[in-house]
């Protein structure tokens, strides 16, 4: 090997010696291995955390659109209730397409041609009521209450209820619907309360008719 001097002592050294022996100091730095690999394991890996982070978002929104929908095809007992007072006092048929429980079993009897709107007759029912009221009348209701008919307190309704479905039909609930009416018209007025009761099939609520 060729010799050296150190750059801090002068003193003579071999090439290639990293301490020099006489002042002790660094003559060139050491070469330490990384054993950390950069390119393998120097950044996180993403793509495991973004594709779980996907699926999640994924199911989230499969999530919402599914209950959006059954949301959407639902109806309370609230709806149900205004559905049918707008079909049978505002004369509209179309209203009480698909409202009530005994089309439900009549379809699960296989009677797919029953429907209860031909023995309502609610077109008639505007013209009944402008001659009875004057043709000015004007209807306003509300729900006052609802009730939940369960064991004893069924009473009548629950009876006409199972003789009406029978066997076959399963309901999830079943509620007395409370609500005032009041019709005014030149030639007379009338409140009263009456109740309708509804059933719950499948998440949607239709009338007892």
């Amino acid at each position: 090997m060729a010799m050296m001097y150190c750059p801090y002592c002068g003193q003579p050294i071999l090439d290639g010696t990293i301490y020099c022996a006489h002042c002790g100091k660094v003559l060139r730095p050491t070469s330490v291995k990384n054993d950390f690999d950069y390119r393998r394991t120097g950044k996180p890996r993403r793509h495991g955390c973004l594709s779980i982070a996907l699926r999640i978002l994924l199911l989230i929104l499969l999530f919402l659109f599914v209950v959006g929908s059954c949301s959407e095809s639902a109806r309370s007992s609230e709806e149900a209730f205004d559905q049918y007072m707008q079909g049978v006092y505002g004369g509209d048929p179309k209203k009480l397409e698909g409202l009530f429980v005994s089309e439900i079993v009549a379809r699960q009897r296989g009677q797919n041609d029953f429907d209860i709107r031909d023995s309502i007759h609610v077109e008639d029912i505007p013209a009944k009521l402008a001659e009875q009221y004057g043709s000015d009348y004007q209807i306003t209701y509300r729900l006052l209450s609802e009730q939940e008919v369960r064991g004893d307190n069924a009473l009548q309704g629950i009876h006409v209820l199972l003789q009406l479905s029978g066997d076959d039909t399963h309901f999830d609930a079943v509620r007395y619907l409370y609500y005032e009416l009041e019709i005014e018209g030149s030639k007379r007025s009338d409140t009263k309360m009456d109740v309708l009761i509804a059933a719950e099939i499948g998440g949607s609520w239709y009338i007892l008719a």
